[in-house]
C-alpha cells in the first residue's frame, strides 16, 4: 500500500470512530436523563380511582376540591376489602382497623359498649277495668341489631286493685315477666316493676321489643313505663 492509500484509510478510521463516540455519548446520556426519582411527597388537589369515574362519566367539574372518589372498595391494612361486613348488618365499602372519631372522643371499636340502640317512654295508658286478665301493650321498640349481645330494660309504674304484671317481649315471645300484688289494701296502691332480659349474642337485624302490662284492673301513672334496648 502506498502512502497515499495508507492516509485514506487511516482518515477512513478516525472519522468512523468519531461517529462511533458520539453515538455512544448520545446513548449514554439519553439513559441517564430517565432514571427515575423517587418522590418526597405525593399532592393533588382532586382525584378519581375506577372505572366508573371515568372522565367520560365524571368531568372535572363534578369532583369538588380536596375530594377523592373511589368507585370500588377502599381497604387500609388489608388486601381485600369487603363490601358486605361479616354480621350482615349492613352495606359499606370502608374496611380498616379503627376509626378515631373526634366528635365523641372514641374509637368506632368502643360505641358498641353500652351503646343505646332505643328508649321509648309511655304515659297515660289505662289498662280497661275487666273481670278477666288483659294484656295492654305499654312500649314497642324496633331496633336494628349488629349481632353483640344485647341487654332489654323495661320499668312500670302501676296502681290497681288486683294484680299486676310487667311482661317484656321480644318479637312477639315472652322473655321476662314481673309480678306484684296487692296484698290485701282496698285501695289500689303504686307499684314498681322492672323486666330485664340480657342475650349473649341477638341475631343481626330488625328486632321487636315490646312492654306490656297484665291485670283485671289498673292505670299506668304518666311517665310509668320506659323501655331501653342496649348493646354491650
Amino acid at each position: 500500500m502506498n502512502r497515499v492509500g495508507y492516509r485514506v484509510w487511516c482518515g477512513i478510521f478516525l472519522v468512523s470512530g468519531a461517529f462511533a463516540a458520539l453515538a455512544w455519548a448520545e446513548d449514554a446520556i439519553e439513559a441517564t436523563s430517565y432514571v427515575p426519582v423517587p418522590p418526597d411527597r405525593l399532592h393533588a388537589n382532586r382525584g378519581t380511582i375506577g372505572s366508573a369515574y371515568r372522565l367520560e362519566s365524571v368531568p372535572d367539574n363534578s369532583v369538588p376540591n380536596g375530594n377523592l372518589l373511589v368507585s370500588g372498595n377502599v381497604g387500609i391494612g388489608t388486601t381485600s376489602p369487603r363490601s358486605n361486613p361479616p354480621n350482615a348488618a349492613a352495606a359499606g365499602n370502608l374496611e380498616v382497623n379503627d376509626i378515631y372519631l373526634r366528635a365523641m372522643n372514641r374509637w368506632a371499636s368502643q360505641l358498641a359498649e353500652g351503646r343505646t340502640v332505643a328508649v321509648e317512654n309511655s304515659s297515660g295508658v289505662n289498662i280497661p277495668p275487666s273481670s278477666i286478665q288483659t294484656e295492654v301493650l305499654l312500649v314497642r321498640v324496633v331496633v336494628a341489631a349488629s349481632g353483640r349481645p344485647v341487654v332489654a330494660l323495661g320499668n312500670v309504674r302501676g296502681s290497681s286493685s288486683s294484680e299486676l304484671y310487667a311482661r317484656l317481649y321480644r318479637d312477639g315471645t315472652l322473655m321476662d315477666q314481673a309480678g306484684d300484688f296487692p296484698m290485701g289494701f282496698s285501695s289500689p296502691q303504686p307499684r314498681f316493676m322492672t323486666v330485664m332480659k340480657g342475650e349473649t349474642a341477638l341475631s343481626a337485624g330488625n328486632h321487636t321489643f315490646e312492654l306490656r302490662m297484665l291485670g283485671s284492673d289498673g292505670t299506668v301513672a304518666s311517665g310509668g313505663a320506659e323501655l331501653t334496648v342496649m348493646e354491650i
